[in-house]
């Protein structure tokens, strides 16, 4: 589905910074949308997410009152790559159908998606770029350290997990490399954005 609208979508593994960009980016006047908040919401009790997962994973991942344990879901999924490719399958079309319908209905011409898993859902065929944030493994260790209270070993341990970015590298419209500080950061948001608008034309 193409809107009436351009649409970025913003990725990124953990510590990168791609949740930065996007608030540079809804500071520009941009509207912005997390997927990470809209995967929460997808699965909330009666919406359609939650029916199938509930369904297919049964009872016993739910908590006392009546809402997907997250923590109960994610030992399965985390556990059987078979079971997690399931869940995706269900809740990335309607992560996407989410995001979509929020992005039509924004009254801003730029709307920017943070998503993680933006390739690998699909959603990224349904943008006009695809911006890519990367930082040094250092610079994304302090990161997570700072802003999760993490120990050091869990946030390696979760830096392990994610995926590598160089197939998205050769999809995206722009890298972003967010090894400065915040001015510099900036200073590669306005210049993506006026290569953007360049594009227009």
């Amino acid at each position: 589905m193409k809107l009436n609208k351009i649409i970025i979508g913003v990725t990124g593994n953990t510590g990168s910074g791609k949740t930065t960009v996007c608030k540079i980016l809804k500071n520009l006047g941009f509207y912005t949308i997390d997927c990470d908040i809209l995967a929460h919401t997808v699965m909330l009790p009666n919406k359609p997410a939650y029916i199938r997962v509930v369904d297919v994973f049964g009872a016993e991942i739910l908590s006392s009152t009546g809402e997907i344990d997250r923590k109960k879901l994610g030992a399965i999924v985390f556990a059987d790559q078979n079971k997690r490719t399931l869940l995706e399958s269900i809740a990335h079309p309607a992560v996407i159908d989410s995001a979509l319908g929020e992005a039509a209905s924004a009254e801003a011409k730029y709307v920017a998606i943070d998503a993680v898993l933006l390739v690998e859902s699909g959603l990224h065929h349904h943008c006009n770029a695809v911006w890519l944030v990367t930082a040094d493994e250092e610079e994304r260790l302090a990161r997570i350290l700072a802003r999760d209270a993490l120990s050091q070993e869990a946030a390696q341990a979760r830096m392990r997990n994610q995926r590598d970015t160089i197939h998205i590298a050769k999809l995206a419209s722009e890298v972003i490399t967010n090894n400065g500080d915040l001015e510099t950061l900036q200073r590669q948001v306005k210049n993506a954005i006026q290569k953007l608008q360049a594009n227009e034309v």
